[in-house]
């Protein structure tokens, strides 16, 4: 399938879901094409995908951009690693909202939360640890909440400084 086609086929079904929820396209190998909020402007990720339509292991990142559709296929470690934070994500935080990347020595966040603040992304961060993540191999945490406030942890000293210039950034790691 062409880009001309592709982007035909999955368009009009893209702009009914826009903003509501997230969308799959899922293929009968288990796999396929996840776009949180719906959002064709969004980075999406061919995954396979769990019976719900959820990502369970990344395979690559599709970014579309006007007519133009491509396709950068995600080292398969961080495929891996990246699944694994999966587990230590408290039952809390998992909803549509809710993407990880990890590019050490960076972890990048997306979530849905009540709270916007700095504490919120602390607390989310505080939660993965409780729940036995350990963050050795990481000196920053990257976090979207809400899709509109960004914030940035320092691990070494817990400190946490909020930075909206990071939604792009987060955006390209993991499709939020």
């Amino acid at each position: 399938m062409d880009a001309h086609a592709f982007l035909e086929t999955i368009t009009p079904t893209l702009a009914y879901y826009s903003g509501k929820t997230h969308t799959t396209f899922m293929f009968e190998d288990g796999t396929g094409i996840y776009f949180p909020f719906s959002d064709i402007t969004k980075s999406a990720q061919y995954a396979v995908v769990d019976e719900t339509g959820l990502p369970v292991q990344c395979i690559g990142d599709i970014v579309i951009s006007g007519t133009n559709v491509t396709y950068t296929e995600v080292p398969s470690y961080r495929s891996a690693k990246t699944q694994e934070l999966y587990q230590y994500v408290p039952i809390d935080y998992m909803n549509d909202s809710l993407g990880l990347c990890l590019s050490e020595p960076v972890l990048y966040a997306s979530i849905g939360a009540k709270s916007e603040t700095s504490a919120a992304a602390l607390a989310f961060f505080d939660a993965m640890v409780g729940s036995g993540y350990d963050p050795t191999d990481i000196q920053s945490v990257f976090i979207v909440i809400n899709d509109a406030y960004g914030y940035v942890i320092n691990v070494a000293d817990r400190t946490v400084t909020q930075n909206d210039e990071i939604l792009d950034v987060i955006a390209s790691k993991i499709g939020a």
